[in-house]
C-alpha cells in the first residue's frame, strides 16, 4: 500500500487508472508469490485455512480471495494519494 500510495503521489494518472493499474500489479504480484509459497508445501496451509473460514475446498480460490484483497487495498491507497495531489494543486 505504501509503494501504491507514494508512486501516485508522484506519478499522476487519470480516472479509473489510478486504481486499475495498482490493482492488477498487486493483484498479479500476490497471486504468483501465494502459489510459489504454497505449492512447495502442496496447499497444505492453505487448506487448513480454507476449512478454517468455510469458503471452499480449492486453495485457489483462497489464492484469488488473498490477491483481490491486496489489489483492492492498493488501489485505494493510490486514489487516496492522487487525490492528495490534487487538493494540494
Amino acid at each position: 500500500m505504501l509503494v501504491s500510495f507514494i508512486t501516485s503521489l508522484l506519478i499522476s494518472l487519470e480516472k479509473i487508472m489510478v486504481f486499475l493499474i495498482p490493482f492488477f500489479a498487486v493483484f498479479f504480484y500476490w497471486a504468483v508469490y501465494c502459489y510459489f509459497l504454497g505449492s512447495s508445501n502442496d496447499f497444505i496451509l492453505a487448506t487448513k485455512i480454507l476449512k478454517l473460514v468455510r469458503v471452499g475446498s480449492s486453495p485457489y480460490l483462497l489464492i484469488i480471495i488473498s490477491a483481490s484483497i491486496g489489489g483492492i487495498s492498493s488501489g485505494a491507497s493510490a486514489i487516496f494519494g492522487n487525490q492528495l495531489i490534487k487538493n494540494f494543486k
